[in-house]
């Protein structure tokens, strides 16, 4: 019964190379999409900005329903009942 050991050495290195290669290519590839990937300038996190703007309106005196509609209104402008009323306005 042969094992895995018993294949000749030049294949052993073969596949060590090939693994070493392959994650030195990984690694490159990662580098390059991380220094050219793509980004929005001005780039915000909506729900974070509603998040924010909701717990400071809060810290004011206001109350959790008039901050979060508040802040609706400061992100998405005065045309903001369409957007409250789909289901992705919906809020954990």
């Amino acid at each position: 019964m042969k094992h895995s050991s018993d294949k000749p050495r030049t294949a052993r290195f073969q596949a060590a190379e090939l693994r070493a290669v392959t994650a030195v290519a990984i690694v490159i590839i990662c580098a390059v999409y991380a220094w050219y990937a793509p980004t929005a300038p001005d780039a915000e996190m909506i729900d974070h900005r509603l998040y924010r703007l909701t717990v400071e309106a809060m810290r004011d005196g206001g109350g959790y329903y008039e901050s979060m509609d508040r802040a609706f209104e400061v992100v998405y402008g005065s045309d903001r009942g369409a957007l409250i009323e789909k289901v992705r306005a919906y809020r954990m």
